[in-house]
């Protein structure tokens, strides 16, 4: 076997990591660009609720919350389900599906307590 050193192979190989990463690098801007883009959206949707139904500061007790995301096979909406209360003593669910408008549903203390344990 020869095994000598091969000056273009080995700049050919490395233009192809240097690419490579590149690549992976632009590809991780833009998935972290969308997931920031996701995440002041559902912050949005949740301020403009609250305020809609004259629901001042409140606490999240429970976040469920699933990332969106897009797929060869189409889009994976984002889904938002939040125990939220408001003290000091109104309990709210909160569910929002990336697309639709979000619902904010009062909820009993015993019910919220119970769903933020789940």
């Amino acid at each position: 076997m020869d095994w000598t050193f091969d000056l273009q192979a080995a700049i050919g190989w490395l233009a192809t990591l240097v690419l490579m990463g590149g690549f992976g690098y632009l590809l991780q801007r833009l998935w972290r660009k969308e997931s920031a883009r996701q995440l002041r959206e559902r912050e949005e949707h949740l301020q403009q609720t609250l305020k809609l139904h004259g629901v001042g500061h409140v606490q999240t007790l429970k976040d469920r919350s699933t990332r969106g995301s897009r797929t060869t096979s189409g889009h994976t909406p984002y889904q938002v389900h939040l125990i939220l209360h408001s003290p000091p003593n109104r309990w709210f669910v909160y569910i929002h599906i990336e697309g639709s408008n979000p619902v904010l549903t009062p909820l009993t203390e015993q019910r919220a307590r119970l769903a933020a344990n789940a």
